[in-house]
């Protein structure tokens, strides 16, 4: 009659280690794959936006760039305008036609008929195409939206709630006496046992109610102020 528990216990253990060892693969794939150059990793993300890169790329993609030594002709790159032209440290994504990294790359768009009035050397280029994601940006932009992230909150709110409610005290699997009868408990104490749990279940969901709820108003004032007051400002200070 003991096995049944024990077997469920193994199958939540097991479980539980391929849940950490999942995490722990994303972890390592984002850190060696996906990981922005800005802290130390091989990638760069560059924004479509344009018609220069048709019928390859669409204003709204995502291509993810890997930076390299070198640079050959007929790659995709994405590259930062030199400094000291007109836009300097603005990113562009375009295929090599010809040059090299030394001297500079002649790059144009496959939409465009003639090259680009840039010539970046291999420190200007953040990487070559590496994976286009269609339209990624409007997830993007959609993951900054205050309401977005307070569903989000309030997601991992309840499912943090649900899992402390699941969690019950491990049962207690000694014999429960020398006869091997087995140990009773009263109706009115498992009862008043199981009540004062969900009390506490309760309490417990009712405060994380009231912090998303407050969240919410917080978020909702300063979306107020950055779309009315700050306009409201402006024209105040542009009338004085």
């Amino acid at each position: 009659m003991r096995a049944a528990p024990r077997r469920k216990i193994g199958i939540r253990r097991i479980l539980g280690w391929l849940q950490i060892a999942v995490a722990l693969g994303v972890i390592v794939f984002w850190f060696v794959a996906l990981r922005p150059a800005a802290w130390g990793g091989p990638a760069g993300y560059a924004f479509i936006s344009g018609r220069s890169m048709l019928p390859k790329y669409h204003t709204g993609d995502v291509v993810i760039v890997h930076r390299h030594s070198s640079y050959h002709r007929g790659e995709v790159i994405a590259y930062r305008i030199p400094a000291g032209n007109v836009g300097a440290g603005l990113e562009v994504i375009h295929r090599i036609i010809g040059g090299n990294g030394r001297t500079g790359f002649l790059v144009q768009g496959d939409n465009r008929t003639t090259p680009d009035v840039w010539r970046p050397k291999t420190t200007d280029v953040v990487g070559s195409a590496w994976v286009h994601i269609p339209q990624a940006s409007r997830f993007i932009k959609l993951l900054h939206s205050p309401l977005v992230l307070a569903g989000l909150a309030a997601f991992i709110a309840f499912g943090a709630v649900l899992r402390h409610g699941a969690k019950k005290p491990e049962e207690d699997e000694s014999e429960p006496g020398a006869s091997g009868d087995l140990m009773l408990l009263r109706p009115e104490q498992t009862e008043g046992s199981e009540l004062e749990r969900l009390s506490a279940e309760l309490e417990h969901l009712d405060g994380v109610i009231d912090e998303l709820v407050k969240s919410r108003t917080a978020i909702a004032q300063a979306r107020y102020w950055l779309l009315v007051q700050e306009p409201e400002a402006e024209d105040q200070s542009q009338s004085h």
